[in-house]
């Protein structure tokens, strides 16, 4: 690969305010949950454990749950705006990056122009800096100055692409690019991007296809996922940011992994289990966990602060999963990964349940099903708060801001997007270009 540098409806404010405060002050068993990592009894995998069942064959509930406020059922195709507290927001349309600001009547203004490099792969914003990823290229924006610079150039150009910030401020960029001896005709490419010194380069280019899950814990390094050709898991590379080679291998088995954030614990998932992989131990050691006697799969899950995996089951097998004929819910769940121990949140559906936003500070979880229903869940408090409407189908979501306030939702065909204020229960229509790529929320007033 050629890499050239270019020469030129919810609880009102105060409801939601009242269960926070008993959630951080009243001594809540949802606060008091111990956030050290996972412990493990044995270098063997564990005995699977399951949550109790009762005899009915009815999952167990969690304790106080689902005290369902439905307050307000707002339209998604209301045309009021928002009021000027809502945050402005970053956004790409086509060769242009643009601020969606509410006090200016919910005009667009320009901020940058951007060099034509084919389609959006991914975008990232580290402070005053956009970095906006291409088919052709990388591109870093510098939002006060207004300008941008592309600073690497893709030949052959990417076909996917994932950014991935560094808490050194630096960038992983991960591509896969066309070759046509490579399984599955692409391979992957890794590359860091340094803005200090505005210099990028290539810094793993393995045999085979690899996925980034995320950093080492002691950030010196990153965790790959190698994809088989049935797209299958047997193992996780350990690579190093210092010597940019491959320092460990562990083997394991599922379908998917998931990375904590504090790069301690990789949770695999498969068809009937979970198995939790202590990073930390030495050696490593892993515990097994079986979901509930009904059998699904996992796609989504969200990791909280308290030790907690939350995560939303469905029917039928992970590998036969079709989203023009989405599986039956089976619930959402809650997983204490340091004991294995399960209990279930809400119960089953018709519908599929996405796992659309998550407030690690406030603990709100933001779901959607395909009927155009959007569920607000606070977490500390065990229940449902509210309920709204929204476009009907497969959801993309952003957000919340950095207040927890608003969420950001578009329809599949991003023919529909709209703006949840989770405090007031409202929603606004917010008018975007099919074609425009959320970028990140404007930290202005927020801090």
């Amino acid at each position: 690969m050629d890499l050239r540098k270019p020469t030129g409806s919810l609880v009102p404010l105060a409801c939601l305010a009242m269960l926070l405060n008993a959630c951080q002050l009243t001594g809540h068993t949802e606060s008091s949950v111990s956030t050290a990592p996972a412990t493990f009894s044995s270098l063997a995998p564990l005995p699977p454990t399951r949550s109790p069942m009762p005899a009915s064959s009815t999952p167990e509930l969690c304790p106080a749950l689902l005290a369902i406020a439905t307050l307000v059922t707002p339209s998604f195709v209301g045309t009021s705006f928002p009021p000027l507290a809502a945050p402005s927001f970053l956004y790409v349309n086509q060769n242009e990056l643009l601020e969606y600001n509410y006090s200016s009547k919910a005009e667009s203004t320009h901020v940058a122009d951007l060099a034509e490099l084919g389609a959006i792969l991914d975008v990232i914003r580290l402070g005053d800096q956009v970095f906006v990823l291409r088919e052709q290229g990388f591109e870093q924006v510098m939002l006060k100055e207004g300008s941008s610079e592309l600073v690497v150039y893709f030949d052959p150009p990417a076909r996917f692409g994932t950014l991935m910030p560094l808490d050194d401020g630096n960038v992983i960029y991960q591509l896969a690019v066309d070759a046509s001896q490579a399984p599955g005709g692409t391979r992957t490419v890794v590359g860091l991007f340094q803005p200090s010194s505005n210099s990028a380069r290539i810094i793993l280019s393995p045999e085979q296809n690899v996925t980034l899950l995320g950093q080492t814990a002691d950030r010196k390094g990153l965790y790959l996922l190698p994809r088989a050709q049935d797209r299958s898991i047997t193992s996780v590379l350990e690579m190093s940011l210092v010597s940019e080679e491959i320092t460990d291998q562990l083997s394991l088995a599922g379908d998917d992994a998931r990375l904590s954030p504090d790069g301690r614990l990789i949770l695999t998932l498969s068809r009937g289990s979970f198995a939790a992989y202590d990073l930390a131990s030495m050696p490593r050691r892993v515990r097994s966990i079986a979901l509930p006697e009904m059998s699904g799969h996992i796609r989504e899950l969200v990791w909280s602060t308290k030790g907690y995996v939350y995560f939303s089951l469905l029917a039928g097998d992970f590998y036969d999963y079709d989203p023009d004929n989405p599986p039956a819910s089976l619930g959402l769940w809650r997983l204490e990964y340091s004991t294995g121990g399960l209990c279930q949140i809400s119960g089953g559906s018709k519908q599929e349940r996405q796992l659309l936003s998550f407030s690690p500070s406030s603990e709100i979880l933001v779901t959607g099903d395909l009927q155009g229903n959007v569920q607000i869940w606070d977490l500390c408090a065990e229940h449902m708060t509210a309920e709204v409407e929204a476009p009907k189908g497969e959801l993309e979501a952003h957000g919340p801001d950095l207040s927890g306030q608003w969420v950001l939702l578009r329809d599949r065909t991003r023919s529909i997007t709209i703006l949840v204020d989770l405090l007031a229960g409202t929603d606004y229509s917010v008018s975007l270009p099919v074609r425009a790529t959320f970028v990140d929320w404007s930290t202005e007033g927020q801090e």
